[in-house]
């Protein structure tokens, strides 16, 4: 058993990295290529680690500690300081006019929560639980997947018709379950299990998926010129990309079953913080400390694009750390889920 949460730690830690790394170079074909599955990962996860509960109060309730708490807790310094940090550059960071206008009109969109900042993903994982727990009670499997696709269906056509974000992000939830339930019927089938790999068969489906992943993800592309970007409502080609994402996954498990690097276990145990502050407050003082050096042209160089990428992630992976580990001593873990 300690295997099987060890690998999954070392699953999520590479998910945040590549959220780190995507988030910086989301116009590149690295970009491109982290954005193919990195999302839909954590909700693979999420579905692998999904357990419902007898009664729907109960699970409620347990959902909303851990996911709803953090949003908000967690969420409102990401409110202030969006309302506050673009003033020191602009000359009016003495005034309480020009904050409260700002604080209010973020602090607005944190509540109706469209697309705002990284939290959105706690919107849809949230939503995500609620339609899983009524989905598994579907005691038929293949009813379970013709819900499942249904859904998936209901947004692609959604989306096809002009459709975008919606309030709390429910649109994103009917694409996302079908990989929370891929996620949850992976952990419930018997028959293979990633642990049970010879590390030497293991290394060769980690190759043949990482192929399998950039070929769907590149005739998508071709197809259409789009791959898959969830907080646009973008799905390319969808069945290359949903392929894509699902060999992405399992690149990524695998490189999780033949890998061991303490790091990436920490940032894969407490992933919230990274998560949720990285591209929401961290980034953008950093963003400002490397404008001020005037270093922060990424495609200056090969060089320039490998310096910044490379710093702005450990400068991130390093402040994370301790402000993880501060507020784990504290009775302010809470706002951790912990």
């Amino acid at each position: 058993m300690e295997r099987r949460i060890n690998y999954i730690d070392m699953a999520k830690g590479y998910g945040i990295l590549a959220v780190l790394i995507g988030h910086l170079v989301q116009s590149s074909v690295l970009g491109t290529f982290v954005y193919s599955f990195h999302l839909p990962l954590f909700f693979f996860i999420s579905g692998f680690l999904f357990r419902p509960e007898a009664s729907f109060g109960s699970f409620l309730k347990h959902k909303a500690k851990s996911i709803l708490l953090p949003y908000f807790v967690l969420g409102l310094p990401v409110v202030f300081f969006a309302a506050y940090f673009p003033l020191l550059f602009s000359g009016r960071w003495f005034s309480l006019r020009t904050f409260s206008y700002a604080l209010w009109d973020n602090f607005l969109a944190f509540l109706i929560q469209n697309r705002y900042a990284t939290l959105w993903y706690l919107a849809v994982l949230f939503f995500c639980n609620l339609v899983m727990f009524f989905i598994v009670a579907i005691k038929s499997r293949p009813a379970q997947l013709v819900t499942v696709l249904l859904l998936f269906c209901a947004a692609m056509a959604y989306y096809a018709f002009g459709g975008g974000p919606l309030p709390w992000d429910v649109d994103a939830v009917c694409p996302a379950v079908l990989f929370f339930w891929l996620g949850y019927r992976f952990r419930q089938q018997d028959r293979f299990t990633v642990e049970e790999l010879s590390k030497e068969k293991t290394v060769k489906l980690l190759f043949l998926a990482l192929f399998l992943n950039i070929l769907f993800n590149v005739l998508s592309l071709i197809l259409t010129g789009e791959g898959l970007e969830m907080y646009w409502c973008s799905y390319g080609f969808v069945p290359f990309v949903v392929l894509s994402a699902v060999c992405g996954i399992f690149f990524v498990f695998f490189l999780s079953h033949v890998t061991e690097w303490t790091a990436i276990s920490y940032i894969g145990k407490n992933s919230m913080l990274y998560f949720l502050w990285h591209q929401a407050i961290i980034y953008p003082v950093l963003d400002a400390v490397y404008t001020m050096l005037g270093v922060n042209d990424y495609y200056a160089s090969p060089v320039h694009f490998v310096l910044i990428v490379t710093t702005k992630v450990l400068f991130t992976c390093g402040a994370m750390f301790l402000l993880n580990e501060l507020l784990k001593k504290t009775p302010l873990r809470v706002l951790l889920a912990k």
